[in-house]
């Protein structure tokens, strides 16, 4: 005579959550740990109702929307627990709302990379050398600048031509592209909304691939927060539900990004 199945534990520290749907009916989720993604949460909640996750969303407290799927659910302050209402949305809905979390998140890896000051060579508009600076990006009310100064820590520095102190220096990113620039060819122009470019060349191909990189970061962030509606409707033609399903259109995707 068999054995009967051992009924399921529940894993230590975890809990339940009920998810409350439009109608007001509840569901369950056991298991569920505060450490969990909101990403893993919509995945085994989807899988159950067949919901598409990308076009689904959480919501605690009925005010907090729990739109960053990369963050835990301790991060919203769901550690034991709780209800959460779900709802559906449309493409048209679900992507802007995942853009504008996709430009923070870039947006913050850029800032994380080269936020804090370090050297790079400053040229002429002709690429020939003017002279070191410290070089660093910088948030200021949603637009990203790169502020270049004589000094490490960012402040004044004394001009000699107007006999003052004159504060550093700032331009809005606009754009990057790399230049090969110098005799080891590391240059990177940075386009500003002002116009023109600011040229820089790195100490290393190590510095000048992390610039890059930073400020292409910057320049996709700019985009996806300033998708126009028809832009956005161009996207979800070409169907994308999410930042991601962007990102994986390449330069095509940007560039719907822009229309």
């Amino acid at each position: 005579m068999g054995l009967a199945p051992a009924a399921e534990v529940p894993a230590r520290g975890s809990f339940q959550l009920t998810i409350l749907g439009v109608t007001g009916a509840e569901k369950p989720l056991d298991g569920v740990r505060s450490s969990d993604s909101i990403d893993s949460v919509l995945e085994r909640l989807c899988a159950r109702s067949g919901a598409d996750p990308l076009l689904t969303r959480l919501v605690f407290n009925q005010t907090v929307t729990l739109d960053d799927r990369r963050r835990r659910l301790e991060d919203y302050g769901i550690v034991r627990a709780a209800e959460l209402h779900v709802t559906p949305m449309r493409p048209s809905t679900a992507l802007p709302i995942s853009l504008g979390i996709g430009a923070t998140s870039r947006l913050l890896a850029a800032l994380a990379a080269c936020g804090t000051a370090e050297v790079l060579k400053l040229r002429n508009a002709d690429g020939s050398h003017k002279h070191r600076r410290w070089v660093r990006l910088e948030e200021v009310d949603g637009k990203v600048f790169v502020v270049w100064s004589k000094n490490a820590d960012g402040s004044e520095q004394w001009q000699w031509k107007s006999f003052s102190f004159v504060a550093p220096k700032r331009r809005a990113v606009k754009g990057v592209r790399a230049e090969a620039l110098g005799r080891r060819r590391l240059g990177l122009a940075i386009q500003t909304v002002d116009g023109g470019d600011v040229l820089f060349v790195a100490e290393s191909a190590e510095q000048r691939a992390k610039w890059l990189s930073a400020l292409r970061e910057v320049v996709s962030a700019v985009a996806m927060r300033s998708a126009s509606e028809a832009a956005i409707d161009a996207l979800v033609e070409a169907g994308c539900r999410s930042a991601d399903e962007v990102a994986a259109l390449g330069a095509t995707g940007l560039l719907m990004l822009l229309l």
